[in-house]
């Protein structure tokens, strides 16, 4: 940023980036370390839920970390729910 011709501020735009409300709600969820927590636990009180973006990231990073155990899950828990439509 600059002021009066100096420069006096420098943004950080590494991870910059404008995000769907969901998108922040759900990045809220996950914390690095105790005082991350602590604020994240604040802003979750105040952001509404998106309890779909949340299981769809949540079964997404797991299927990453393990896809056969994972996905072998997954495709067991789509059967199932298939089944109870019909």
């Amino acid at each position: 940023m600059v002021k009066d011709g100096c420069v006096t501020r420098i943004i950080d735009w590494e991870k910059a980036a404008y995000m769907p409300l969901w998108c922040e709600s759900l990045c809220v969820s996950f914390s690095g370390c105790e005082e991350d927590e602590a604020w994240k636990m604040l802003l979750r009180n105040c952001m509404p839920g998106y309890d779909a973006a949340y299981s769809f990231w949540h079964q997404y990073h797991y299927l990453c970390l393990d896809p056969n155990i994972c996905g072998r899950h997954l495709i067991d828990e789509a059967e199932r729910e298939a089944r109870m439509n019909e």
